[in-house]
């Protein structure tokens, strides 16, 4: 979070670096958090086995998934802005994907919890 923290004070409140050295590390960094938070729920699930555990085995992976594709993508993000032709054009295609798909899931599956949980209240 510090890094995250200062990065920002150091590109929008100091000034300090030129534009076109910008790199967003900070994206990277807390793509990493989550993936690690992610793995770590995957230990800790595997090492106490009951048979509740596969209620959020879904949701995991798939926001594991995500931010392994996210960190992917974001990890050379300088390269690809400053790249000639039209390769970057398909990166930003596939994150658009990806994003759209991730929400997307999101979505449903707040409605569907959502809506489960309205029906056990009126009945």
């Amino acid at each position: 979070m510090s890094y995250i923290i200062t990065e920002f004070f150091q590109y929008f409140v100091f000034n300090t670096i030129n534009v076109k050295q910008f790199q967003p590390y900070a994206k990277i960094t807390d793509n990493f958090i989550v993936i690690i938070m992610a793995l770590v729920f995957y230990y800790q699930k595997m090492n106490s086995f009951n048979e509740t555990w596969l209620t959020n085995f879904k949701l995991n992976t798939v926001i594991l998934l995500y931010f392994t594709v996210n960190a992917i993508i974001f990890l050379p993000f300088n390269f690809i802005i400053n790249a000639s032709g039209n390769a970057k054009f398909y990166i930003w295609t596939i994150n658009v994907f990806f994003i759209t798909s991730f929400y997307l899931y999101l979505t449903i599956l707040i409605w569907k919890n959502g809506s489960n949980k309205l029906q056990s209240i009126f009945e």
